[in-house]
């Protein structure tokens, strides 16, 4: 099964009858969707379902998006999404074009999980003074993240998972990555949410890395400007100084990254906002130990590393 087949199952949407463009229905997440906390949906698979919710009211409107234009989804992720639960879904579409703004509500209006939102991005721009054309080319040291088994970014052993454990040193976090087969689209691309994954797993080790803590994606805002072909190897890339704080005590961080093809053309781009805490360490940090080397562990989470 692909994420494309799993994602068209999960995210039952029906018309509304309304002065706006609406869609209604249920959004139910399969286990293999889960983030690094046991029964809750990863941040970055929210936010892809935000962009798919979106992207179907787009089409049943008639607005048609160029091929290779920015495409914006924000989702803010106020509370866990459940697994194996439906949670209600709103759609609506709340501007025309060519200034249209999709909100996407999921769960009950008057306790929101998430809120989300589809609109026209930004053109990307790299990082200025870095040839990520060539970078990966040049030898450097490297070190894996540590990483869990079911995770579905980087879980071992998660078969619809990406199974993506990035390498880091001193400056950059990273990986050159051949995505697997169940995220091979129907169309020859890669499935569409694979971006928001992808972005929001780099995202949280480049906030890690700077809080030295473990934490949450509490927002992820993930800009699609292409999408690469199925087969085809993308390279994911942060600067680890560029993840700045956005509180004076040092607990939340944001975190740019990006989506390039082996080329180094950019294909995404990804913001993601981490918030630290050691309160989430008794969840996370065992688990980490169990599916990664004592070494990996340490190299990020000194603090929580065997004596």
């Amino acid at each position: 099964m692909t994420l494309e087949q799993v994602f068209r199952e999960a995210l039952v949407l029906r018309p509304v009858p309304a002065d706006e463009p609406r869609l209604a229905g249920t959004l139910t997440f399969r286990p293999e969707l889960q983030s690094g906390f046991p029964g809750t949906g990863h941040g970055g698979a929210v936010t892809a379902a935000v962009a798919e919710a979106g992207a179907r009211l787009l089409a049943v409107t008639g607005i048609a998006f160029p091929e290779g234009s920015p495409l914006s989804t924000t989702a803010d992720l106020r509370k866990p999404l459940p697994l194996d639960v439906p949670v209600p879904v709103a759609v609506v579409l709340e501007a025309g074009a060519p200034a249209w703004r999709v909100a996407v509500r999921l769960g009950p209006p008057e306790a929101p999980l998430i809120q989300g939102q589809l609109c026209p991005g930004e053109p990307i721009q790299l990082p200025a003074g870095e040839d990520l054309s060539g970078w990966k080319a040049r030898s450097r040291e490297a070190h894996p993240v540590p990483g869990l088994e079911w995770c579905l970014a980087c879980g071992s052993k998660n078969p619809l998972g990406l199974q993506l454990r990035f390498d880091h040193d001193g400056s950059f976090v990273w990986k050159l990555y051949e995505p697997r087969a169940p995220y091979r689209g129907a169309d020859g691309r890669l499935f569409r949410g694979f971006p928001h994954i992808a972005l929001d797993e780099i995202g949280w080790w480049l906030g890690a890395l700077r809080a030295q803590e473990v934490g949450v994606s509490t927002r992820l805002q993930v800009t699609v400007q292409g999408r690469a072909a199925n087969g085809a190897r993308v390279f994911l890339w942060g600067k680890r100084e560029a993840a700045a704080p956005a509180d004076r005590k040092g607990r939340t961080w944001v975190a740019p990254a990006y989506l390039l093809t082996e080329a180094g053309e950019p294909l995404a781009a990804g913001l993601v906002t981490f918030a630290a805490s050691r309160t989430y360490a008794p969840a996370l940090i065992p688990p980490l130990q169990a599916g990664s080397s004592a070494e990996a562990v340490r190299r990020v989470f000194p603090q929580y590393a065997p004596a």
